[in-house]
């Protein structure tokens, strides 16, 4: 679709209304800084529509607000590629659905990223209601990624241009939560990214904040796992194989070591947990090749 709009929020939902609400206030901030050349893109996955009168609502306080119901189309990777197809911003920035927006984000995303260079793909920070990061090794400088090692690190926040999205996307559907191999979407994504040699640039200061899951259920834990193994699997063969191949072997041995440390200390759930990824990578690995070739 040609673009009309300089951003657009690829929300792909389900099961998160009460999230939703948090994060429309939160995009609503934009319109009081005066920037409202954007829109949302709400794909809708639950059976009872439920997002449809939060859509209703926010149209009539924010610039663009386009809403579709897909019940029978299931997976985040779907979602978002449906949003992405409808959008119509120069810039998409894909949003999970128990995220929200931090305000001092906006002047860095309106001011220095929509205006610059098109063909570098941003990356950011997940943070929790206390700003502190997610994730522990996310970098602490902004910095150009250029090994596949480093992006287990990063990936969780996307911002890309149309023009690139339309030479790399679409999410691989196949990958992603609601999916077999629950996981890794945005990681695969961004190396489709590299091999066509766009700039990927990581900068701690773009971040959003993001509802931590501190006992994360054991389906879950198993589909980030088989994820991450197909994900190896998927590269195996090219340029990031060995990268990502070092990568996973240092995070497997991490959870080796560490599993017996918790369980003696008396944290049932995360040795349990760890047990789940040492089995579900290799299990992810093996389904991928089995299915996919």
């Amino acid at each position: 679709m040609a673009s009309s709009k300089h951003l657009s929020f690829c929300i792909s939902t389900k099961g998160r209304d009460h999230d939703v609400l948090r994060l429309c206030e939160s995009l609503s901030q934009l319109v009081s800084l005066g920037f409202e050349d954007w829109e949302i893109i709400f794909v809708d996955q639950n059976a009872d529509s439920r997002i449809q009168p939060i859509a209703e609502t926010y149209r009539k306080r924010l610039p663009q607000v386009d809403y579709v119901s897909t019940p029978h189309e299931q997976g985040a990777s779907k979602g978002r590629n449906v949003a992405a197809e409808i959008a119509r911003g120069r810039w998409l920035l894909f949003v999970d659905d128990d995220a929200w927006m931090i305000p001092g984000v906006f002047s860095l995303i309106t001011q220095q990223i929509i205006p610059g260079d098109e063909d570098i793909l941003w990356l950011g920070r997940m943070v929790d209601h206390k700003g502190h990061p997610i994730k522990k090794e996310y970098p602490t400088t902004s910095r150009f990624i250029t090994d596949s090692r480093d992006l287990w690190a990063v990936s969780g926040f996307i911002l890309i241009a149309r023009r690139v999205w339309n030479q790399v996307g679409p999410y691989d559907e196949h990958l992603g939560v609601g999916t077999h191999f629950g996981g890794d979407e945005d990681t695969d994504l961004v190396l489709r990214a590299m091999a066509q040699g766009c700039r990927i640039l990581f900068d701690p200061e773009l971040c959003y904040g993001h509802v931590p899951n501190p006992h994360p259920s054991d389906e879950k834990v198993l589909g980030l796992a088989r994820g991450r193994g197909a994900l190896l699997r998927k590269y195996e063969t090219t340029a990031f194989g060995p990268g990502l191949k070092q990568a996973l072997r240092s995070y497997l041995w991490e959870m080796r070591w560490k599993r017996p440390v918790v369980r003696v200390l008396g944290q049932k759930e995360s040795a349990h947990h760890k047990a789940l990824i040492l089995s579900g990578v290799p299990q992810g690995y093996r389904d991928w090749r089995g299915i996919y070739g």
